[in-house]
This record gives structure tokens, sequence and C-alpha cells, in this order.
């Protein structure tokens, strides 16, 4: 139970530990945690109004629906991975 405690500790201590900046002017990273959430729920926002708001049935060439969607989606998803 100790090696678990001890893991758990680390993973949420990475979670909710703020990057402490050593120089005013150097640029740190944003954690990768922060930034899986958030492609997560954007791209259920996304998916939620396309699929469940716009009648799925109403759509009449889903292959390309579903590759412009991918390509809307994914400038704001390296936007948010990259910067």
């Amino acid at each position: 139970m100790g090696a678990f405690l001890r893991k758990a500790k680390a993973f949420l201590r990475l979670w909710v530990t703020p990057i402490k900046p050593l120089e005013p002017g150097v640029r740190y990273p944003i954690k990768n945690s922060y930034s899986i959430i958030a492609t997560i729920g954007f791209l259920l926002v996304i998916w939620w109004y396309s699929y469940r708001q716009v009648s799925y049935e109403s759509i009449p060439s889903k292959p390309i629906f579903w590759s412009s969607f991918f390509g809307w989606a994914l400038p704001f998803i390296i936007l948010g991975w990259g910067v």
C-alpha cells in the first residue's frame, strides 16, 4: 500500500503544483495534463454540437463531414498543445 500511496501523491503533486518560474524572462511549458483535459473537452463540445444539436441524418456525406470536422479542429488542437 505504501508504494501505491507514494505514486498517487506524486501524480497529484504533478497535477496541482504550479510551475515556479526560476527567471522572469523564461517561458515554461503548459502541463500536458491541462492540455489533455482541454483538448478532450473541446472535442466533446464540438461533437455535442455537431452530433446532437444538428441532425446527423441530415448530413448528406458523412465521410466528408468527419474529415472536415477533424480538419477544422486540428489547428485548435495544435495551438493548444504547441503554445
